[in-house]
């Protein structure tokens, strides 16, 4: 089967429902009204949460994931279990204004997207 990323335009339950049943597995950013209805109150969760804090529903075959960045990001996979995590690096500032580098525990569905989307997204911007 083939792996398809594919950024929050396309992304919809249905399609990676649909792609799921064909032996294709997707990976894609969400728009936070596309989600499901647990997901949707992204904005007050995210007001909320810390820098790595994640949460996550499925729905049939597919992981819906929202962690917390520096503001909350929707990603959902028929690929990835919504459990799996790696860690990243950010930059941030401590309570003196100094900048320090922070681990952060990220999806591994984030950690793929951003490797395998690459360049594709460029256009968008």
């Amino acid at each position: 089967g083939y792996h398809l990323y594919i950024d929050n335009y396309y992304t919809t339950l249905p399609l990676l429902s649909t792609l799921y049943d064909q032996g294709t597995r997707c990976v894609g950013t969400m728009r936070s009204n596309r989600g499901p209805p647990p997901l949707r109150k992204a904005k007050k969760w995210g007001e909320r949460a810390r820098r790595g804090d994640m949460r996550y529903v499925r729905v049939g075959n597919t992981a819906v994931m929202q962690w917390k960045d520096s503001k909350p990001v929707m990603v959902a996979s028929t690929l990835h279990r919504a459990t799996g995590q790696g860690m990243c690096t950010r930059n941030s500032k401590d309570a003196n204004g100094h900048h320090v580098q922070l681990q952060v525990p990220r999806p591994t569905a984030i950690g793929d997207y951003n490797t395998y989307m690459g360049g594709v997204d460029l256009g968008d911007q």
